[in-house]
């Protein structure tokens, strides 16, 4: 089986705020008749950015290669360019496991080595402001079965340590919180907050420092009881992250195929987690078939506690008539389809069609 083809389908990608994306259709063809598919694009850095290179570098390198030599073919896109798109490389990768899948007659995650069948889901939110909106919403989502939920605050210290506690008085011991504000403290800060997060047995602190700052995160870590947890955006990708684990600058690694470069990737990072006896807790991937090719990941290893699901985001469904549903127990079902295991809505997204690029 041979690559004869890479397209990307432009398309534009309505925001309920009003200032619209553009997601990629990403189509990778065979001399098999099998295509793979994958989304490029986010809400907040549309397809366009990254389709050049996607066209222009990545194709010529993958044509008539065999895509099921994806690890192969990952070295090779990821060492092209000394500056190289992240998000393409991921793009094409996860198109090459949709491929590797359909042609197995098996969803990604038995292809990867099956864990489980269905994982915890957390209700991730944001956009709210007072203590008790917050408050208020995690009961809600409590109320309909959720096990779990992660606040992004107002990231003002003083308001978000009323939010953290409003929101564990709302929803009593049985819901695990998280807490995520997006790189928004000083050192200090972050000291004080993640006190009070303590304090409520929260489950993780998520990014309250700037992404490159290891010294600050191994000092927080040496201070705090809750686990933090780093190396979202850490420099590097993959192959810094060991500089996190060695220096005690994160509890958990941070994961997912559109910021980290694809599937590929992101098992090696579970696989290097695991060897620390640490979690990789995936990321929102950002895009619905992004999402569904994170949570194949999160079905084929045994170190990842929960599924994130971005609430106060409805375009992450965009493009697929199957999104992936929290069921009344609070977990997800990994899709049982072969490869990604995704409807795509082609009728959608033809009549969002900017322009068709190969």
């Amino acid at each position: 089986m041979k690559i004869t083809d890479l397209t990307v389908q432009l398309v534009n990608w309505p925001q309920s705020s009003g200032s619209d994306s553009t997601l990629g259709l990403v189509r990778i063809q065979t001399d098999a008749d099998i295509t793979g598919h994958s989304f490029l694009g986010t809400t907040w850095r549309g397809a366009h950015y990254d389709t050049p290179y996607l066209l222009e570098v990545i194709k010529p390198l993958i044509q008539d290669r065999n895509p099921l030599d994806s690890e192969a073919i990952w070295h090779d896109l990821r060492h092209a360019r000394r500056e190289y798109s992240i998000r393409a490389v991921g793009a094409a990768d996860v198109a090459l496991y949709d491929i590797a899948g359909k042609s197995a007659g098996l969803p990604i995650f038995h292809l990867l080595g099956g864990s489980r069948e269905n994982i915890p889901a957390y209700a991730s939110t944001g956009g709210l402001n007072s203590p008790e909106e917050f408050a208020n919403e995690a009961a809600k989502y409590s109320e309909e079965g959720w096990t779990a939920y992660k606040i992004h605050p107002p990231r003002d210290p003083e308001k978000d340590a009323k939010v953290a506690t409003a929101v564990r008085h709302a929803v009593g011991d049985q819901m695990a919180l998280m807490f995520d504000p997006v790189s928004a403290y000083t050192y200090e800060e972050a000291l004080k907050v993640g006190a009070v997060l303590s304090e409520n047995n929260y489950e993780w602190f998520e990014d309250p420092l700037d992404d490159a700052n290891i010294y600050g995160y191994q000092k927080l870590c040496s201070k705090l009881q809750i686990p933090v947890m780093a190396t979202e955006y850490a420099p590097g990708g993959f192959e810094g992250l060991h500089q996190w684990i060695t220096a005690q600058a994160t509890d958990l690694l941070r994961a997912d195929v559109t910021v980290k470069g694809g599937i590929t990737p992101v098992m090696k990072i579970a696989h290097l987690a695991e060897a620390f006896h640490m979690n990789c807790e995936l990321h929102h991937g950002g895009n619905a078939l992004a999402n569904i090719a994170n949570l194949h990941v999160a079905g084929a290893i045994a170190n990842c506690k929960y599924y994130e699901v971005i609430i106060s985001d409805k375009s992450a469904t965009f493009g697929v008539t199957n999104p992936p549903k929290t069921e009344s127990t609070g977990a997800v079902q990994i899709p049982q389809s072969p490869g990604l295991g995704a409807d795509i809505d082609f009728d959608l997204l033809n009549h969002h069609e900017i322009e068709f690029l190969e």
